[in-house]
């Protein structure tokens, strides 16, 4: 029994693993007709400079947005396994893995059950099964229902630069300030 739970859990594990393989860890570059994300903004990049970055939305508008300092701009690595035309094989995994997981669960109620109770008591234990494997069905669908579709690396902004003028009234090497932000 102990080994059966135990295939079924490195089961359940390497099934979870494998949703999300590890890349390499580059930054992308921004270009013009990347597809990216900013803040929760998804579109196709038209152009950035110092002070917007101008996207083309699934539906053509374009949108110039601000930059500002901590703006985030995430690029598309590409679909998941779990993106919309895949979704039905996440929602069986989860499935099956929740089924696996309840049951695991439930084997490890109906032992303690089983070393709790005298031996005649023992024909009740395994209804802990008919709570446990529904829950872990429930929870193991909502979790391949709602594993991420589409995958986003974080990109590297180019260098900020921004020009402003002075203090009204100041010396005329004070007039105007000049600033440049890098990101790493």
């Amino acid at each position: 029994m102990a080994t059966r739970l135990r295939v079924g859990l490195l089961t359940s594990m390497l099934v979870v693993g494998s949703l999300g393989p590890l890349s390499a860890q580059q930054t992308p570059t921004l270009t013009p007709g990347t597809r990216v994300r900013v803040g929760s903004v998804v579109g196709t990049l038209v152009s950035i400079d110092s002070a917007s970055i101008v996207l083309r939305r699934p539906n053509g508008r374009v949108t110039s947005l601000p930059r500002r300092q901590g703006t985030r701009v995430d690029v598309s690595a590409g679909p998941g396994r779990c993106s919309p035309g895949h979704r039905g094989t996440c929602l069986l995994i989860g499935f099956l893995g929740g089924a696996a997981l309840g049951a695991g669960v439930g084997a490890i109620a109906v032992r303690n059950c089983r070393a709790a109770l005298s031996p005649t008591d023992w024909d009740m234990c395994p209804f802990w099964y008919f709570g446990t494997v529904p829950a872990g069905v429930l929870v193991g669908t909502i979790v391949g229902a709602t594993i991420g579709g589409e995958h986003w690396r974080r990109a590297g902004i180019p260098v900020h630069l921004s020009l402003a003028p002075g203090l009204p009234g100041a010396l005329p090497w004070r007039a105007v300030h000049v600033g440049a932000r890098l990101t790493f």
